[in-house]
């Protein structure tokens, strides 16, 4: 049974989960970094920044994190800043577990809408892509030239 709750002190092993996702799935350019050194302590910092600027959601099975998500608050809405999803898992399942932990957000906080804006350039259509197939209640729009995903409260519920 897959359960939601909020992370409120991170420790060395989600670190650890943080930090090979990155490696392994190149979210942003630092993460693609030559230098093992250079890369890891690029991305040790912005996990720093994470932790310390949002607030943090995971979705566990047998407590063990399968997915979590970084979330830094608005006035009227939530943005999420980062997503982890374990690749081993099936999408349509890691879709559901996302919409989950928006819900559970949303709910915390008193918001109707959570936004993310596309950073990566590493496969971003394929990512993109894989939205659009599995996750059929957030909106995909382009502003200001910037790919952006909105789910809406009405929407997810």
């Amino acid at each position: 049974m897959v359960q939601i709750k909020q992370l409120i002190t991170p420790n060395e092993d989600f670190y650890n989960y943080f930090l090979q996702y990155c490696i392994r799935s190149k979210p942003y350019d630092f993460c693609e970094l030559k230098s093992f050194k250079l890369r890891n302590a690029k991305i040790k910092e912005y996990f720093n920044v994470l932790i310390s600027d949002t607030i943090i959601f995971v979705a566990e099975i047998d407590s063990k994190i399968f997915a979590c998500t970084f979330f830094s608050e608005q006035k009227d809405h939530l943005i999420l800043e980062f997503v982890i999803g374990n690749s081993k898992f099936d999408s349509i399942f890691l879709i559901k577990s996302l919409h989950e932990m928006l819900i559970s957000s949303q709910k915390v906080f008193d918001k109707k809408e959570t936004r993310s804006t596309i950073q990566r350039k590493y496969k971003k259509q394929k990512f993109i892509n894989w939205i659009k197939r599995y996750d059929k209640v957030c909106e995909i729009t382009e502003i200001e030239g910037k790919t952006q995903i909105i789910w809406k409260n009405e929407r997810l519920n």
